[in-house]
């Protein structure tokens, strides 16, 4: 009889609890900083980044990030760095019902090789995709910190361009919400 009772009213305190719900039409401005590598380079580089991003709907966001890092692509090493740019808008798909926000997403952009050498398969000036995926964590409904890990490839020739030229950057951000 009392186990009976105890879960009757272990589903009844279920039935009564407030819905997770994420929120639709919320703004995203955040920044960050980080590690990558790109093939061809000399080891780990710093990086930064900002972006923004809108919710379009409570699983999708619409971002546009601008990234940062300088290489070194030069031979010998040292001799020379190159500052690499890159400008990307895309969707991100969420699961932001709880203070975990997990989070992966496909953005495609402009990429610029500028001071020193460019790698050897890339012009100064590309087109480039970043697939990411990332953790956040909300701390209150307007301050967030998360982790991204990215993957920039480039779609200048198909299918090489893909794997040929590859970065990955590591990032720390933070981040502000407003509009729910």
């Amino acid at each position: 009889m009392r186990v009976r009772l105890a879960v009757s009213l272990a589903l009844c305190l279920l039935g009564i609890c407030a819905p997770a719900a994420a929120v639709e039409r919320q703004w995203h401005l955040g920044a960050g900083l980080g590690a990558g590598t790109f093939a061809g380079s000399a080891g780990l580089t710093p990086g930064a980044g900002a972006y923004a991003a809108y919710g379009i709907s409570d699983v999708f966001d619409a971002r546009l990030e601008l990234t940062a890092i300088t290489c070194d692509f030069s031979d010998p090493p040292g001799a020379d760095r190159t500052q690499v740019y890159s400008a990307m808008a895309g969707l991100s798909y969420k699961v932001d019902v709880i203070e975990w926000v997990p989070y992966f997403g496909l953005l495609v952009g402009y990429t610029r090789f500028s001071g020193g050498p460019a790698p050897p398969q890339r012009s100064k000036n590309d087109v480039g995709f970043d697939a990411h995926v990332g953790l956040d964590y909300l701390m209150s409904r307007s301050v967030g910190f998360g982790v991204k890990l990215g993957y920039q490839g480039f779609l200048g020739n198909p299918p090489d361009s893909l794997t040929d030229t590859p970065s990955f950057l590591f990032m720390v951000r933070s981040e502000y919400r407003w509009g729910w």
